[in-house]
């Protein structure tokens, strides 16, 4: 803009109506165009504008002419139409109107000041002017009614005219003409006389009319003055969107001059229009006709309701909200706008009137209404509601509903969709389209007769500059204005007076600290001057709460860096727990002063980091004991070459930590109450403190911050006011410190990672720095409160020779080798596929044949070849897959007899079932109902002694309590389901993590991590004697059995002892006993071999018996019986008593006892009758002498 007083020579177009009103532009002589482009001297953001629409000359004299280019749409100047440019130049008068687009502007010539004068400022602060009160009171002069017609009296005549007709009837009747002359005498002087008086009659009604002509004319011109008096009256007395641009730019003094208590404080113009004319009551009958092209008023007092809707709507309310931002201060008028499109309201969200106390703005959502009405509680003035969400309206339940459930409070502006139905609430409402033109509807209980008006709308760009010629502005009388100079934001730099420590400032400081250096950091900054927090004066222990975005882990980093900074290594340690994924901490773990980083990836580390807290509690309590101190300032100042930092443990999200360890807390409580004396500091933080702040927690932590919380009662719980839930969410790092009962401060923290120009951000610096100062001072790294944590894999060259692998001992705080041995008792395993249990099994076998001297013995149910280099071991007696059945059978039935075998105890058996709960499904089958029971019983009853098992399951469900019981170690690997480890001890939070050879001791409640699976441990140096016996081999049977190959059959007291081949079950050789006179009946079918069985049986049988009689009955010739003599049944029957007989009968089925011989052979109990038949034959044949055989 420029200055109002211009030569006479220049011009000034002033933009009164369209969607870009209020801008004012001052030219010269010269070229200059007219359009939306956004170069043109005249221009407006007015989308029915073209980019060139006209150019307006204005030459050395002053003389200015327009000229439409072609293509636009015609321009109307003082009403004309220009016809696109065919017109040629039309001159332009002082005061014209123009008509461009949708817009309506004046061109005059000269400036116009658009304020009286400055207003004055004081350190940003507006004073405001006195302001009288327009008042004008309507008069209206009275028009005289015109005159009537003159009073013609026909009377003066008639008498005449009456007497001349009488005379002459006296003429006439009396015969005297005389009366006739008398008569006319009469006459004359009658007409005479009446024609004077029509002449006075006519000259007096001449008179009125001039008369009322003059009254005619003063009514008009008192008309004319009041009008103007009017319209003076009506401008000043609404402001319009002209006026409040000026006002803002200018700075005019009638900055912020409205009050409320002034009759017009919040009235503002919709547009330009036609006013009625204000009668007097007396008055009202008179027709007048209204005011044109006035300011159209609305008032947005307290209860007013507007609705404005269509394309226009939000120009329109821009112009409202910035003429009432003109007109009336913040201690008056505070304006706050609900959206979901906040930055449709970005050209207005840095008015002082939108501006909240902790300096961020009022657009805000329908969540944070609450939060502005909070924390414009103390506001005495009007509060003016925007909305552009229609829907919040509508819902009865909804924060802005509830808020204008008062219709005496509040004004509201609800801007609408063109499609949108105005709202029941809204008493006033104003339709606006493409065009120039809206509807207002002033009264929404009568709509009748809408007005038509030209809406006067504010453009965006021209709203955003006008807002940044306001901002800044305070408003001295404004209860909710802050002074203070606290920042909105604060960087570790500045909070150091510009320059951070480097490495040599930092040993400086170290080295002047002295023997107990406290644990101190400076933090932010308060009104007056910086805040620092002392863990040794405000603490012992502290508590931190923030929502998300507040701050909070930047806090926790400038805590962490600022105290490392003031004492070394040796004085003072951290531990970092951050259960919010490990972000917070990352650069802070670089520090030389950290000794443990915790993250909620590594939830297994919980329970190991709170047993080592407890651990280091103990250590420092013994050795305070044997100095004889009291606590760590006595026992550095009576010994200053002990070497016990203090121990700083922070905890970021302290409520997740709770959710998933529930212990924690009340451990976390016993080493707060322990370690005040000890040198043992806690700094809890989170986002949720309700439920996790118990008493116990309270009443053990005195450094209490609070950062910007959503819930009062969470920050009345932290710091013991509520003033944290109603920070600003615009400035992060705002906090409110608790010094005392009664005593808190307010400041704003530093920040520490956000970086500058590309470079590194000052907590890197910073940390660089300490490293680098550490690093000078040649100290060895100060011991944390545990161990490193086991490594994810090791070699077996990395433990003791001998060691299965290292356990994590948390309580003593150190970490030992795993050994193991069979004399310990049986050992299970759970983990799921995946685990490492079949290794974990390959590694115990290997190294129980590479330290003892057992025998191994290796029952894999999952078909696995881990195994398979173990079978060449000599003490390895098989591996043997499940389904191998006959050499599980063998297997277990071998077991069962060693368990059973009270003399067998050396060696020991070490029976490995890889996947018992596999192997138990398999054998759980009719056909295998004995095996299954013997494993049940070796599981149930096994002497461990004797065969000590080791197995490993997937499923613990599977596994019967009984051994569960039995076991003395029992070991977890990882599960899918980690409460499948509850069935051995282990709590689901003690299942180790997907990673091999980690294992969860639940017998003694340690963590240990295997030697790395597949080495050959059992090719190592045994440490047994290398003579040791192998171990019995369980073979599979030969499906040829060599007669030879058997013990040779034995007879003794009336039994014979006969080998039949190799026991599947035990692979020793089966014996047949048969006593003189029993029988052996041999069924099967054809080609099973029960011919080849027969003749095994007889020669062994004559082998044992030279003396005995042998005989052969069979059907067939040339088999293998042909080598016996046939059976002669006479000779049979006459055998002397005493003398052994076998009769051997080939298929017995088929040979027929007609004579009863056979039968009474076989009942006789002298002879042995080894028969041999097929099984369906022999059971089919009724009354055969098989029968007494069978028997």
């Amino acid at each position: 803009m420029e200055n109002s007083h211009q030569p006479p020579l220049r011009w000034q177009c002033t933009w009164h109506a369209g969607p870009d009103a209020g801008a004012v532009h001052t030219f010269g002589p010269g070229s200059h165009v007219l359009g939306r482009a956004a170069h043109a001297t005249l221009t407006a953001d007015d989308p029915a504008l073209a980019p060139h629409h006209a150019v307006l000359e204005v030459g050395p004299d002053g003389r200015g002419t327009l000229t439409q280019l072609a293509g636009g749409p015609p321009i109307r100047v003082d009403g004309a139409a220009m016809n696109g440019g065919g017109d040629g130049p039309v001159e332009l008068a002082a005061g014209a109107w123009l008509e461009v687009g949708t817009s309506l502007l004046r061109l005059q010539r000269g400036g116009e000041p658009l304020a009286d004068g400055a207003v004055h400022l004081h350190c940003g602060a507006v004073v405001r002017s006195a302001r009288a009160v327009s008042q004008w009171t309507p008069q209206l002069a009275v028009t005289p009614d015109p005159p009537g017609p003159g009073d013609e009296r026909a009377g003066g005549l008639l008498p005449a005219l009456a007497g001349v007709a009488a005379s002459g009837v006296l003429a006439l009747v009396l015969r005297q003409p005389t009366f006739i002359l008398f008569g006319l005498l009469g006459a004359v002087v009658a007409i005479a006389s009446w024609g004077a008086q029509r002449i006075a009659f006519a000259r007096r009604h001449r008179r009125a009319l001039a008369a009322h002509q003059c009254a005619v004319q003063a009514a008009r011109d008192a008309d004319a003055r009041a009008r103007v008096a009017f319209r003076a009256h009506h401008e000043q007395k609404v402001p319009t969107v002209v006026t409040a641009l000026g006002v803002a730019h200018h700075r005019g003094d009638r900055l912020w001059a409205r009050r409320l208590d002034h009759g017009d404080a919040t009235l503002a113009a919709l547009g330009l229009g036609d006013v009625a004319w204000p009668l007097p009551d007396d008055r009202a009958t008179h027709s007048q006709p209204p005011v044109a092209g006035m300011a159209i008023a609305v008032d947005l007092r307290a209860g007013s309701r507007l609705a404005v809707r269509g394309p226009q709507a939000r120009g329109v309310a821009r112009s409202l909200l910035m003429q009432l931002a003109t007109s009336c201060g913040p201690a008056d008028v505070r304006i706050v706008i609900v959206t979901a499109q906040p930055t449709a309201w970005a050209s207005l969200r840095d008015l002082p009137h939108l501006t909240l106390p902790d300096e961020s703005s009022a657009v805000i959502d329908e969540t944070g209404l609450a939060t502005v009405l909070a924390e414009w509680e103390g506001h005495r003035g009007q509060l003016v509601v925007v909305t552009d969400d229609p829907a919040l309206l509508a819902v009865r339940t909804s924060p802005l509903r509830r808020l204008l459930a008062d219709t005496s409070a509040h004004a509201l502006i609800a801007v609408l969709p063109t499609d949108a139905t105005v709202p029941h609430i809204c008493t006033a409402a104003l339709t606006t389209t493409d065009g120039p033109t809206a509807q207002w509807v002033a009264d929404t209980s009568d709509t009748a007769s809408p007005q038509c008006i030209r809406v006067a709308a504010l453009g965006e760009r021209s709203a955003t500059r006008t807002t940044a010629a306001l901002r800044g502005l305070v408003d001295p009388e404004d209860p909710l204005s802050m002074a203070t100079n606290m920042p909105r934001a604060l960087s570790l730099v500045d909070l150091h007076g510009g320059a951070l420590a480097d490495a040599e400032a930092i040993l400086h400081t170290w080295a002047t600290v002295g023997r107990d250096p406290a644990p101190r950091a400076l933090v932010g900054m308060a009104v007056d001057g910086a805040v620092d927090i002392d863990l040794v004066r405000d603490g012992p222990h502290g508590l931190i709460a923030g929502t998300t975005g507040a701050g909070k882990s930047e806090l926790l980093r400038t805590l962490v860096v600022g105290m490392a900074a003031n004492a070394r290594p040796e004085h003072l340690t951290f531990v970092l727990i951050d259960y919010k994924g490990g972000a917070t901490f990352d650069a802070c773990a670089a520090l030389p002063h950290v000794v443990g980083v915790i993250t909620d990836l590594d939830e297994h580390l919980a329970d190991r980091a709170l047993r080592s807290l407890h651990a280091e509690l103990r250590r420092r309590e013994a050795l305070l004991r044997a100095h004889g101190a009291a606590d760590l300032p006595a026992l550095r100042a009576t010994d200053p070459q002990v070497v016990l930092p203090r121990l700083v443990v922070v905890i970021d999200e302290f409520a997740a930590l709770v959710s998933e360890q529930p212990t924690f807390l009340h451990a976390l409580v016993g080493v707060a109450q322990r370690g005040r004396s000890l040198g043992v500091h806690l700094l809890l933080a989170t986002q949720r403190p309700q439920g996790v702040i118990s008493d116990d927690v309270r009443a053990n932590t005195n450094l209490r911050l609070a950062l910007r919380l959503q819930d009062a009662a969470d920050a009345l719980d932290v710091a013991g006011t509520a003033d944290a839930a109603h920070l600003p969410r615009s400035v992060p790092g705002r906090a409110v410190l608790r010094l005392g009962a009664d005593e808190h401060v307010t400041f704003q923290t530093a920040h520490c990672t956000q970086h500058a120009d590309g470079d590194e951000s000052p907590l890197q610096l910073l940390v660089g720095a300490i490293v680098e100062a550490a690093r000078q001072t040649d100290e060895p790294a100060p011991v944390g409160p545990w161990q490193p944590p086991l490594p994810a894999m090791l070699h077996p060259s990395e433990v003791p020779h001998g060691a299965l692998g290292l356990i994590d001992d948390p309580d003593q705080q150190r970490i030992r080798p795993l050994h193991r041995d069979s004399d310990e008792g049986h050992l299970l395993i759970a983990g799921s596929a995946g685990s490492g249990a079949t290794s974990t099994l390959c590694t115990l076998a290997a190294h129980t044949l590479a330290t003892t001297s057992d025998h191994v013995y290796v029952l894999d149910a999952h078909g696995t070849n881990e195994f398979d280099g173990l079978a060449q071991h000599p003490r390895c007696g098989a591996v043997i897959r499940i389904r191998e059945r006959e050499r599980v059978a063998r297997l277990l039935h071998r077991l069962r007899a060693r368990s059973g075998d009270p003399a067998a105890t050396s060696p020991r058996i070490v029976l490995v079932i890889d996947g018992l709960d596999t192997a138990r499904r398999a054998l759980d089958h009719p056909s295998t109902m004995d095996e299954y029971d013997v494993l049940h019983d070796l599981l149930t009853t096994a002497d461990a002694n004797a065969v000590t098992i080791i197995a490993a399951v997937e499923h613990t469900a599977a596994v019967s309590a009984a051994f569960i019981a039995r076991c003395a170690d029992r070991w977890v690997l990882h599960l899918h389901d980690p409460h499948d480890g509850a069935a051995l001890g282990a709590h689901a939070a003690n299942v180790p993590p997907a990673q091999p050879g980690r294992v969860y001791l639940a017998t003694c409640g340690l963590t240990a991590q295997l030697v790395r699976p597949g080495e050959p441990l059992h090719q190592q140096q045994p440490i047994t004697d290398p003579l040791a016996p192998p171990a019995p081999r369980i073979d599979t049977v030969p499906p040829i059995v060599i007669a030879s190959s058997l013990a040779p059959g034995t007879h003794h007291d009336g039994t014979t002892a006969l080998s039949i081949g190799v026991d599947v079950t035990t692979g020793r050789t089966h014996v047949l006993r048969v006593h003189l006179g029993e029988h052996v009946l041999v069924v099967g079918g054809a080609r099973t071999g029960r011919t080849t069985a027969l003749a095994h049986l007889a020669a062994q049988w004559r082998r044992l018996h030279p003396a005995g009689w042998v005989g052969a009955l069979t059907l067939r010739r040339g088999g293998p019986l042909d080598a016996l003599p046939p059976a002669d049944l006479h000779d049979l029957c006459q055998l002397p008593h005493g003398r052994p007989a076998l009769l051997i009968v080939d298929d017995a089925d088929r040979v027929d006892d007609a004579d009863g011989r056979l039968a009474a052979l076989a009942a006789g109990g002298r002879v042995c009758l080894f028969a041999a038949g097929k099984p369906d034959a022999l059971r089919l044949s009724y009354g055969h002498w098989t029968g007494v055989v069978r028997r």
